[in-house]
């Protein structure tokens, strides 16, 4: 199959039982997947477990994808319906880092930062549910705030303020770690030109 493909023909083809289709899919989307579901969850195994039961669910719910939207906005869907459910099962956790991210060029500098990452991610962890999700979709799973609003029924303007609230309160529990102080810009350009555009 051709690079080419888009998502959506893609998933016609699931639609119809092409596994090979789905593998595509899988393949196109394993990383930004896996890291929002690792940021959602307690753990990485917890993590790896909900991806596989995602693609389950993308395999068993093929038939009820709607041709005329977009796929990774039903993805994400299914992957924060999931996280969701279990994180209510669980009502506690704590979001660990990705070891496998931690690389660096000494041990030292690997071993701040992981300790970084955690940080980050127990910050994360303690914002409410709505803008935890905001970031994770945003920052982890790569989508834009159209995406973001498709995938938590919201508006987009909503999902914008969100995030805005999100980053603020991230930047008041990492200042020490961060160098840009509280109520700095929200937005890049490009997140403005997508606004627009």
């Amino acid at each position: 199959m051709p690079h080419a493909t888009t998502d959506e023909t893609l998933m016609g083809q699931v639609v119809e039982g092409d596994e090979r289709a789905l593998e595509t899919l899988i393949r196109r989307h394993a990383a930004s997947l896996l890291s929002y579901l690792a940021r959602m969850h307690a753990d990485r195994s917890r993590a790896e477990d909900a991806f596989q039961e995602v693609w389950l669910s993308v395999w068993t719910r093929r038939r009820s994808f709607d041709s005329g939207r977009r796929f990774k906005p039903w993805l994400f869907r299914i992957a924060k319906n999931r996280a969701v459910s279990a994180t209510r099962r669980r009502r506690v956790g704590v979001i660990n880092s990705d070891p496998d991210c931690s690389a660096g060029p000494s041990e030292a500098d690997g071993l701040e930062q992981d300790e970084a990452l955690r940080v980050a991610g127990a910050a994360i962890h303690r914002l409410p549910p709505s803008q935890r999700e905001v970031v994770c979709l945003r920052l982890y799973a790569a989508l834009s705030y159209v995406e973001v609003a498709t995938v938590l029924e919201i508006t987009e303007s909503t999902a914008r303020s969100q995030m805005s609230l999100a980053l603020r309160a991230l930047r008041a529990s990492l200042c020490g770690w961060v160098d840009a102080p509280v109520g700095a810009q929200e937005e890049s350009p490009d997140d403005r030109s997508e606004a627009r555009g």
